[in-house]
């Protein structure tokens, strides 16, 4: 969004939460957006042109006007959209309206607060901190949902972009209030995502969960440091309260190791709600490529392997209810498409082996790598990695 490249990030504040139709969008999209140019080029060559008299927000310029469905140009805003305005302009309104075309039939009208059309570009956002902690949480809360962007798949740069994580904190630390994430990729890079889950799918979980904001750059580096301890303080009060009152009771408080502690804390809670809020997404967004029943019918044998991969990702990260319901959906799949007697069949084996292994159900653990390992040095050889690895779990 405009706090991926702008010094904070879009203020969801005073006069109602507003949003731009799903409508409007598509007509500004054909009329406006010519090529590549970013969202920071229409900013500087169509929005603040358009509104330099007044010096107001786009949306003061709709005023009451319709879209092309009929609808208020302007409304309530039903989504948050975090994006980078180094993306082509292009590519983020395009998902935005897929992200929009998908939804249910008899779901309210789609409206985005889109920072460019939303926030007054001529005035620059100067709130205390304390504000992006307290009113801009809540008002995540109050549109329900954040939709971000994300280009390119193996570098997306919203993870990048530290205000862009902490817009996705904003929404996975709200899930139980019902905040919901959603990643949208443009569709040029989902076709990018297709091919490369497919020969690697680690890569994609591995970029996931080398976040670090404390790497995420920010226009005003002490951002950064503010964001982190925006995260400590809404999350982890008591924790450093306490360490606090520890450091009190010293001749001299250790004012750099507590704000080494902020530091840390901060970013340990942040990386952890943001990298698993968004590595769930991300695997939901990746078996629903292959396994779309729209999919060409060259793909269907695919899904076998995929939901293999994403239930070895799955596995690596903990969640093993899901990684087991994953595994199974992968065997019954490679099974029917190749057989058991089938390499990738026996892999599967193998990896439900080792996750029965991890939910100490042993006698489970012992069967699949049996199985496994009877396939294995049949097709592979006794020699080959799997094989081996299979005959050390028996």
């Amino acid at each position: 969004m405009g706090g991926c490249c702008s010094a904070q990030p879009a203020a969801a504040a005073d006069a109602s939460v507003r949003g731009v139709s799903a409508a409007f969008v598509a007509q500004f999209l054909a009329e406006r957006v010519a090529g590549e140019a970013t969202t920071t080029q229409i900013n500087a060559d169509v929005v603040l042109p358009a509104t330099a008299a007044r010096r107001c927000a786009y949306v003061d310029l709709l005023g009451d006007q319709r879209d092309a469905a009929g609808r208020p140009c302007v409304g309530a805003a039903t989504v948050f959209v975090s994006h980078a305005w180094r993306y082509p302009l292009r590519l983020t309104m395009e998902a935005m309206l897929a992200w929009a075309a998908r939804r249910p039939p008899d779901s309210a009208p789609v409206y985005f607060y889109f920072d460019l059309f939303v926030n007054n570009q001529h005035e620059a956002v100067s709130l205390p901190f304390e504000w992006w902690c307290t009113t801009f949480r809540e008002s995540i809360r109050s549109i329900g949902s954040v939709l971000m962007v994300l280009s390119p798949w193996n570098a997306p740069i919203p993870l990048q972009r530290a205000w862009c994580v902490w817009e996705a904190y904003c929404a996975v630390s709200q899930a139980a209030a019902g905040v919901t994430l959603h990643l949208e990729l443009p569709q040029q890079e989902q076709a990018a995502l297709r091919e490369a889950i497919l020969a690697d799918f680690t890569a994609l979980t591995a970029a996931l969960g080398d976040l670090d904001v404390q790497r995420a750059e920010a226009f005003k580096p002490e951002d950064r440091d503010r964001i982190l301890t925006a995260v400590r303080e809404c999350v982890l009060s008591l924790s450093l309260s306490l360490s606090l009152s520890l450091s009190l009771s010293l001749s001299f408080p250790p004012i750099n190791f507590m704000c080494l502690l902020a530091r840390t804390v901060g970013a340990n809670e942040l990386n952890a709600q943001v990298a698993g809020g968004l590595r769930g997404a991300l695997l939901a967004m990746a078996a629903a490529l292959v396994a779309d029943t729209g999919a060409p019918d060259p793909l269907v044998p695919m899904e076998g392997k995929l939901f293999n991969e994403v239930g070895n990702a799955l596995r690596t990260h903990g969640d093993l209810d899901r990684a087991e319901a994953a595994l199974r959906r992968a065997l019954a799949s490679l099974e029917h498409h190749f057989g058991r007697e089938h390499a990738d069949t026996a892999a599967c084996m193998l990896n439900l082996g080792n996750l029965m292994g991890d939910r100490h159900r042993w006698a489970e653990s012992l069967e699949w790598s049996r199985q496994a390992c009877g396939v294995l040095a049949s097709v592979r050889g006794p020699d080959h990695e799997l094989t081996i690895m299979a005959e050390h779990n028996v």
